[in-house]
């Protein structure tokens, strides 16, 4: 019950790599593989966007996305005032 309110907390929230945002949260192969394993969810690759499920031990489901804006230099990505679950690309 206790790891159920923890995890609720981060439930569906982005990771941006390669971002700065005030809500940008770090992650790395140390990180994922200490909680659990990574899902590509269904393979959806939305151009510089991918879709991503960490798995943890006792089965609950951390949803994230994983932006390479490598691929987009002039781009920045913000998350959506309108909807917290929604990833923009913004040209710079």
């Amino acid at each position: 019950m206790q790891r159920q309110q923890q995890d609720s907390q981060y439930l569906d929230y982005h990771f941006l790599l390669g971002t700065t945002h005030p809500r940008q949260l770090t992650i790395n192969t140390h990180w994922l593989s200490k909680f659990g394993t990574l899902i590509n969810e269904n393979s959806k690759d939305f151009g510089a966007f991918q879709v991503v499920k960490a798995k943890y031990q006792d089965g609950c489901y951390l949803k994230f996305v994983l932006v390479d804006c490598t691929q987009a230099p002039h781009h920045s990505c913000v998350i959506s005032k309108e909807d917290p679950n929604r990833l923009l690309l913004v040209h710079k």
